[in-house]
């Protein structure tokens, strides 16, 4: 019987335990989703001010950006509300001025800067470049800034497209001729000494004046005949075209347009022209004595054997520091210095003759 009660009570025990299991089972649904939803609500809030963040900033943001606009001084719509709202909180100052614009830009004459330039046209946002007030127009319609020549009467100088203005004030007599197209510009050649230049007839008398020349005023019409009047009669290369070279005076080499290269040969390396050293021997018209050619034709130096001595390193050799300058050289076969007044000359030789060792 004892055994029987004891049974009934661990039964009991048992379906209680699974009643409680089976209670805790239907109800734990409910309680998770009870979490889940607390959970999404914090979530929620969380987000929330987040976004709000975000919002706060970016308004931030924006009232900066409007609050610079409005300190450069150009005009927004509406931008001056916004900006002391904003800054309220800064204690920041800002002031507007709707007076300039981009649209109101407009540009202005200046007859000088600050920097020395003469008439420039500035901005009207920045009058203080400007050393005077700043006229309300553009510099080509302003009188003082019109370009044109302007001539100095004591220097006898021109200067092309000079400022009205800034002519007169340095004295200087000013024409609408920009390009100085003027009587008082008209230039010649102006010979000092041995020198030329090709200026006007005040310019020369004013060089005459301070190098203690009488005034020699020539009138030729360009600076390469101005040139050629004081050329020397000194020979050299004469490059001409940067093709040919020939041995000329200056004044011939002038008068080619040519390049002149005193006491040169054509054959020396520097001026790099096809023309090779001591190619030929022979006579030259109206000199008595025999020459070196080069492979262009041009006469070099007096013949001696040696070379090397009588080429000079690519200079002319005068007759003076040539071979036996002291000897008549007639009959030699080693130098070609011939001497007319001591007996001998530079002629073609026939087989019977002595011939020098080169020809």
């Amino acid at each position: 019987m004892k055994n029987k009660i004891n049974l009934k009570k661990i039964e009991f025990t048992l379906l209680l335990i699974v009643v409680l299991q089976i209670f805790l089972l239907m109800n734990m649904n409910v309680a998770e989703s009870y979490l889940i939803h607390q959970t999404d609500e914090v979530i929620d809030n969380e987000k929330k001010l987040q976004d709000e963040k975000n919002k706060n900033f970016i308004d931030l943001g924006i009232n900066l950006l409007i609050g610079i606009f409005s300190i450069k001084q150009i005009k927004v719509v509406s931008a001056k509300e916004i900006v002391n709202n904003s800054f309220e909180a800064f204690d920041m100052d800002i002031s507007y001025d709707s007076e300039y614009s981009l649209s109101s830009t407009t540009w202005n004459c200046c007859p000088q800067t600050i920097n020395g330039a003469i008439c420039q046209d500035i901005s009207s946002l920045t009058p203080e470049i400007c050393i005077t007030k700043p006229l309300p127009a553009s510099c080509k319609n302003v009188i003082d800034c019109k370009l044109g020549c302007c001539f100095d009467s004591v220097e006898g100088l021109c200067t092309t497209s000079s400022p009205k203005g800034e002519c007169e004030i340095n004295n200087g007599e000013w024409s609408d001729n920009q390009y100085c197209l003027i009587q008082d510009c008209q230039k010649g050649c102006c010979v000092i000494g041995d020198e030329a230049q090709f200026a006007t007839e005040q310019r020369c008398e004013q060089l005459s004046l301070i190098y203690g020349f009488e005034k020699d005023f020539r009138d030729v019409q360009t600076e390469l005949e101005c040139l050629a009047i004081s050329a020397s009669q000194f020979l050299g290369a004469c490059i001409i075209k940067k093709e040919t070279c020939a041995i000329k005076t200056e004044q011939e080499c002038l008068s080619y347009n040519g390049r002149f290269f005193q006491d040169y040969l054509c054959s020396h390396p520097s001026l790099e022209t096809d023309c090779t050293k001591q190619n030929s021997t022979g006579c030259y018209e109206g000199k008595d004595e025999i020459y070196w050619f080069d492979s262009c034709g041009n006469r070099e130096n007096i013949y001696s054997s040696d070379r090397e001595k009588s080429w000079n390193n690519g200079m002319i050799l005068n007759k003076e520091n040539s071979c036996n300058p002291d000897s008549s050289n007639a009959g030699s076969e080693t130098c070609g210095n011939c001497n007319y007044y001591s007996g001998s000359m530079c002629s073609k030789t026939n087989e019977t003759e002595t011939h020098i060792l080169d020809g």
